[in-house]
């Protein structure tokens, strides 16, 4: 199950969040994309929490507290997952990002869709230290225009 920060406000996520937490525990939180990149390029984004963020407001119900630190009656128990792009060029400023979503509570990365793997295991071996698991992104081209784009 995947949340984007662009839809909602944060009282909103934690409101989803909350009522999710028994279906799907493991969770990935991700900015999103601005709404001009998909299909209803009129939508206007809203950005209230960047993922950084909502993973922290998800270790905070996770611990039985909400986004204001108000102790709550139970907790979640959500995996958080984030997302990574190991072929960002320069790659310096996405591992500092790595960096700071693990410290956020990220247990888990999911890639982009990775397209020169010497440059992907050149990411693993800088990131292998922080201990968390990493889910390669795999796109399958479904014609050639995909390929030239």
């Amino acid at each position: 199950m995947q949340m984007t920060c662009r839809d909602r406000n944060r009282i909103a996520i934690q409101s989803t969040l909350w009522r999710l937490h028994a279906r799907h525990p493991q969770y990935s939180v991700l900015t999103g994309d601005y709404p001009t990149v998909g299909d209803h390029k009129e939508a206007k984004p809203v950005y209230d929490l960047d993922s950084v963020e909502v993973m922290q407001l998800v270790q905070g119900l996770n611990n039985g507290r909400d986004f204001m630190g108000n102790k709550l009656d139970g907790a979640t128990q959500f995996t958080i997952g984030a997302a990574v792009t190991p072929e960002a060029d320069p790659l310096g400023p996405m591992l500092a990002k790595f960096e700071v979503k693990v410290k956020a509570g990220a247990q888990f990365f999911q890639t982009q869709a990775i397209y020169h793997p010497e440059q992907f295991a050149s990411f693993m071996k800088a990131v292998r230290p922080f201990k968390v698991k990493v889910l390669a992104g795999i796109l399958v081209l479904r014609n050639a225009k995909m390929a030239d784009s």
